[in-house]
Parts: C-alpha cells; structure tokens; sequence
C-alpha cells in the first residue's frame, strides 16, 4: 500500500530543482567573490587609510582608518555564513537529483532552511537598529530643539 503522505518528486521538480541548484551555486560563488574583495577592501585601508584620510580634521581621519577596515571585515563576517549555507544547498541539490538520494536532498533542504533562517534573523537585528536610530534621532531633533 502506497503511503499518501510522501513527498515525490516529479521530473518537473527536479528539473526546476536542478535550475535553482546551478542558480544558487552561481549566487555563491558571486558571494564569495564578493567576500573576497571586502577583506581585500579592509586590507586596503589599513595600507592606506592614513594617507587617504590624511586631509581630514584628526579624529575624524584616525577614526576612518579603523573604522573602515573594522566595518569591511564585520561585513564579510556577516556574509560568509549565509553564502556558505547557499553553496551547501547548491551542491547537496545536485548530488541529490543525480543520485535519488533523500538523504543527500534532506540535507539539502536543512541548507537552505539554515540559510533562510540567519538571513531572517539578521532581518529582524537589522530591523532593530533601525528602530533604534530612528527613535534615537527622534531623541536628538527634540534635545536640540529645547536647547
């Protein structure tokens, strides 16, 4: 007796399947590039901020040359996770569809869960600081007013 509550997989779906895997791999390897290029972005401005910031008033140049490469380094730290999590999912779905294999697809669907879940929970961190900056500015218009 055939169980109703499996989930098959038809030809269309691994087709559409195997497109979002090699969509998603290309995504990834667009991401990790672009990783690269943020630490190569830090790195650059620890070489040669004090020299691009020079003309600046001093505390604010001195806070360039840290700030920079410090916010290029938290940015591709942020971002290694979630396209690491992308990549996964790509090459897990293509192992998958290749082999019939709902382990390797199960482990698939675990990637990309993990991956929609640091993005949402970095959604609603982000959505936090908004939040707070506009309550903050909405703070500092009102000081600034009464004095």
């Amino acid at each position: 007796m055939e169980n109703d509550n499996q989930i098959v997989i038809t030809p269309e779906a691994k087709a559409s399947l195997t497109t979002a895997a090699k969509w998603a791999k290309f995504i990834a390897i667009m991401g990790f590039i672009g990783i690269g290029f943020m630490v190569l972005m830090a790195f650059f401005f620890l070489a040669f901020g004090s020299t691009m910031f020079r003309t600046m008033a001093p505390p604010f140049g001195r806070m360039l040359v840290v700030i920079y490469p410090v916010l290029f380094f938290v940015m591709a730290a942020l971002y290694f996770a979630p396209i690491l999590f992308l990549f996964r999912f790509a090459v897990r779905t293509q192992q998958a569809v290749v082999s019939d294999d709902p382990a390797t697809m199960a482990e698939a669907f675990d990637w990309i869960k993990k991956y929609f879940r640091y993005i949402g929970i970095l959604i609603i961190i982000l959505l936090g600081i908004y939040a707070l900056a506009i309550v903050g500015g909405i703070i500092a218009g009102i000081v600034a007013a009464v004095h």
